[in-house]
């Protein structure tokens, strides 16, 4: 709330499933551009959110942006494997992994710094269906989030990891298809001074069908949980010679509660994970 005016963002419709914007809404009105201005906040009102299982690609195409723009000048984009840097005009399709990197102009030509992002291309039909629920405040933007090719950092702070308290980590990751695989790996962080421990163990299985499970491998670290230094770790699995499946089912124990020596001794640990990668 500001000088007595409140603004409230409500999204419809929203699910693991439907995170893709439809349409919005600001103050009733129909709001087409992917920006609102500080003014408009500042003034109140309500902005919402009707949400999807698809992208609605004509949503945030209008060409009346002007309002919302940082600057006047062309932002300029390099294009990989281009060559040259071309003036941003029309949306830009990506259909692989890519890394996008831009800057833009002040009036005397000067440049800005450069800035990359990096779009990560989900495999095709690859799903992942979670049978213990991870803290909501901890969610890295939804179940996809461990599927999404992005692996988190060294900070559980910054969003990019999946926090289960108490719980274990029990996924399954469906595939697609059948496919040939030779290893099977999910990412953890370690931060004990933060209640967040590594797994005791993580268990790997492999299915054709989703129902039958074969166990595949269990795998193990002799890491110590007194070592208070902020540590991540990749736990993976090779599979000589590789098998064939469609469906990988992947359970990292949690410790349970922590021990006796901590700080937060007979409370629930965590165990924050980002990335079940299939190779």
């Amino acid at each position: 709330m500001w000088h007595g005016k409140s603004f409230t963002i409500i999204t419809h419709n929203l699910s693991d499933e439907n995170f893709y914007i439809q349409s919005c809404t600001l103050n009733g009105r129909s709001h087409e551009v992917s920006a609102i201005s500080h003014e408009a906040i500042m003034h109140g009102g309500e902005l919402v959110f009707e949400m999807g299982n698809k992208p609605n690609f004509s949503y945030g195409m209008s060409v009346d942006d002007s309002e919302y723009a940082m600057c006047d000048t062309l932002n300029p984009i390099w294009y990989p494997g281009s060559g040259i840097w071309h003036s941003y005009v029309t949306p830009i399709p990506i259909h692989e992994t890519t890394t996008l990197s831009a800057y833009t102009q002040k009036e005397n030509g000067e440049p800005s710094f450069i800035i990359e992002s990096v779009f990560q291309k989900i495999p095709k039909n690859r799903k992942i269906k979670l049978h213990t629920r991870y803290a909501p405040q901890y969610s890295a933007g939804g179940d996809i989030a461990l599927i999404d090719s992005k692996k988190g950092g060294e900070n559980f702070k910054t969003g990019t990891w999946q926090g289960y308290e108490g719980v274990d980590l029990d996924a399954v990751v469906d595939l697609g298809e059948v496919q040939e695989v030779s290893q099977i790996s999910a990412g953890f962080l370690q931060d004990v001074g933060s209640w967040i421990f590594f797994p005791v163990e993580v268990q790997f299985f492999t299915s054709l069908d989703g129902e039958t499970f074969t166990p595949a491998g269990i795998s193990n670290h002799e890491l110590s949980q007194k070592d208070f230094e902020l540590r991540t770790l990749e736990q993976w699995i090779d599979m000589n010679p590789p098998v064939q499946t469609r469906f990988v089912w992947v359970v990292a124990k949690n410790p349970g509660v922590c021990p006796d020596w901590h700080p937060g001794a007979g409370n629930s640990c965590w165990i924050f994970v980002d990335e079940i990668s299939v190779e």
